[in-house]
């Protein structure tokens, strides 16, 4: 049995301004099945959630590098 997808989540390279976006909402909503398209605006919770990421990243790194380095006796 094949996997049933419900939607795709598209993420852009940079942020663009509105009216640029435009062009790519409407080629996405003329691909065949695509129901809808609905742009996120970027703001402070996906900035946050973004340096929290890092921040949990760089944790996870400094205790696996405590616990495999060890200081010189």
């Amino acid at each position: 049995m094949t996997d049933r997808f419900k939607g795709f989540l598209i993420t852009l390279e940079k942020e663009i301004r509105s009216d640029d976006a435009e062009h790519i909402i409407n080629a996405l909503k003329m691909i065949k099945g695509v129901e809808n398209v609905k742009p996120y605006i970027d703001g402070a919770e996906d900035w946050m959630m973004y340096e929290k990421g890092v921040m949990d990243t760089r944790k996870e790194i400094l205790e696996w590098m405590r616990k495999e380095i060890k200081p010189p006796k």
